[in-house]
C-alpha cells in the first residue's frame, strides 16, 4: 500500500515482516495476519504472515504476498483483437530476527519472487535486511531497513533488469494520552535523482489509531 513503507518503525505487528524484518523481536506472542485490499481498475492485492519465538534462538517468521493486476486487452502490430491477459507478482519470504541487546535488534529475510506478464514470467530472489531501535517503556521505536537487495534468476526476455531496492528510515512515537501511534519516515533513499534534496521527497507522516485488541485505523 502507499503507506507501507511508512511502518519501518511499527512493533508487535506480524506484517512487520513486510517492512522491517527486525520487527519480528517485538512481538509479544505468536502472530499471523491475513489480510485482502480490493483496488480500483480490477486490481487485488493480498498478504499473509506469521511469527514466533524459536527457543532462545531469536524469532522466525513466514510471509507471502501477492498482487494481481487484473486484466488487459491484447492487440497484435495490426490491432487485431487477440482476447485478454493478465499479469501478478507473488513473493515469498522467510525471516530471523534477534536482540543485539534489550532495546536495538536486527532481522533479516531471504524471499523469492516471481512476477508474470501474459506467457512473459521472471524469477528473482532478493534480501531484506532491518534495524529496530525499541523502546517498550517509552513507546518510542526507530527503524531503517533495506529491501529487496537481490538478482534476477530468469529474465523477461534477453534482457535483465534491477530489482526496485528501496531504503527507508522511520520513527514512531505512540502518544501519552490517546491510543494513536504516530509514524514519521522517509522512503527509496536509493531512487535515481536529478537533485540530492529530491531523494527526500517521500516524506510521510501516518497514524494507527487503536479501537480495541481486535480493530485499528491507518
Amino acid at each position: 500500500s502507499a503507506l507501507a513503507n511508512s511502518f519501518v518503525s511499527s512493533y508487535d505487528d506480524a506484517n512487520g515482516l513486510f517492512y522491517n524484518p527486525a520487527m519480528m523481536t517485538t512481538l509479544k506472542e505468536t502472530k499471523a495476519s491475513v489480510g485482502f485490499f480490493k483496488y480500483l481498475l480490477d486490481i487485488n492485492s493480498g498478504n499473509a504472515a506469521y511469527t514466533t519465538k524459536y527457543k532462545d534462538i531469536g524469532f522466525v517468521g513466514a510471509g507471502l504476498r501477492y498482487m494481481d493486476y487484473g486484466s488487459f486487452k491484447k492487440f497484435d502490430e495490426q490491432s487485431n483483437n487477440l482476447g485478454t491477459f493478465g499479469a501478478s507478482d507473488l513473493a515469498f519470504s522467510v525471516g530471523f530476527a534477534k536482540n543485539f541487546n534489550p532495546d536495538l535488534s536486527w532481522g533479516v529475510n531471504v524471499k523469492f519472487i516471481y512476477s508474470n506478464i501474459d506467457e512473459y514470467s521472471s524469477t528473482a530472489i532478493a534480501t531484506d535486511l532491518g534495524l529496530l531501535y525499541y523502546l517498550p517503556a517509552s513507546k518510542f521505536s526507530a527503524g531503517v531497513s533495506l529491501l529487496n537487495f537481490g538478482t534476477q534468476l530468469t529474465k523477461y526476455s534477453n534482457s535483465s533488469e534491477d530489482l526496485p531496492v528501496n531504503l527507508n528510515v522511520g520513527f514512531s512515537k505512540q502518544l501519552e494520552y490517546l491510543p494513536l501511534t504516530v509514524y514519521v519516515s522517509l522512503s527509496n533513499l536509493t531512487d535515481k535523482t536529478d537533485k540530492f534534496s529530491e531523494r527526500f521527497k517521500n516524506f510521510k507522516i501516518a497514524g494507527e489509531f487503536v479501537l480495541n485488541d481486535y480493530v485499528d485505523l491507518r
